[in-house]
């Protein structure tokens, strides 16, 4: 699909969304990057994940290669770390040009995102991902959850403590737990993709995460990266799949017009 086409392609589906509100018609996505920060991940492995992220955006062509040839007419782009608690390492930033993809990628080290180094509450990751995504009054017509583990969660999103067997904190279970409110993403229009790095990972786990199994729309996908070491050119794949060629999620915007427009209301009254 050339770039032209997809561009068409995508501002008809924003026509279907806002024709009728009177919105205007630019398109745009906003995507959550949402960052293990678990005691899991040793400090040089935390580092090597950082330095995936920077060198994605301070290529010298992030714009040029993922956001001028991708349907969308803007990038909004926001950073979270999560651990036994959830931190925003960066705001809401429009990336417009290379030079503004390398300020933000410049972003990513160890003095501005020091590793939080204990469990992992991934459902409180998503659900504030979520609800950030849900108030930050961009209006975006493509909303994305991008989050990287090493592994299942042991903590839920109220807990203080994993369990010993390291999957029901606080008397919950957390997969569970991250799985249930990624469905709710879902269902306030919002993709869960991830990225599972290592031998911990659990694959059932990720496809009912992304809605894969059992099938949730819209939609994710996962990536795997056998060591951290692979984590940079995974993270250049799944960024190219999420900006540049999403062309599910247009398929989505064109056939569910009206179900996309009904949304768009909900998000700008949130």
């Amino acid at each position: 699909m050339n770039t032209r086409f997809r561009k068409t392609l995508a501002a008809f589906g924003m026509a279907l969304v806002f024709g009728f509100t009177g919105q205007a018609s630019g398109s745009s996505m906003e995507l959550a990057l949402v960052l293990d920060g678990s005691g899991s991940i040793s400090s040089t492995n935390w580092q090597i994940q950082l330095n995936g992220y920077k060198n994605a955006f301070t290529s010298g062509s992030f714009y040029d290669d993922y956001v001028a040839p991708s349907p969308f007419d803007s990038l909004w782009v926001s950073v979270f770390q999560f651990s036994n608690n959830v931190v925003q390492e960066v705001d809401w930033t429009e990336i417009t040009s290379n030079a503004s993809a390398t300020a933000f990628g410049n972003l990513f080290n160890t003095t501005e995102m020091p590793r939080l180094a204990a469990n992992t509450n991934t459902s409180g990751a998503l659900a504030t991902a979520m609800n950030s995504i849900l108030s930050n009054n961009i209006s975006g017509s493509k909303l994305t959850i991008d989050i990287s583990t090493d592994g299942q969660p042991n903590l839920c999103k109220n807990a203080s403590n994993p369990s010993a067997a390291g999957h029901s904190g606080g008397g919950c279970n957390a997969p569970a737990e991250a799985i249930s409110v990624a469905n709710s993403a879902r269902g306030a229009g919002i993709t869960v993709n991830a990225l599972g790095v290592g031998s911990s990972i659990n694959g059932s786990f990720l496809q009912a995460l992304v809605g894969i199994a059992p099938a949730s729309t819209p939609t994710g996908f996962y990536l795997l990266a056998n060591t951290f070491d692979d984590f940079g050119s995974t993270i250049q794949t799944k960024l190219g799949r999420e900006i540049t060629t999403p062309e599910p999620s247009l398929v989505l915007l064109i056939g569910g017009g009206l179900a996309a427009m009904g949304f768009a209301r909900r998000k700008r009254a949130s």
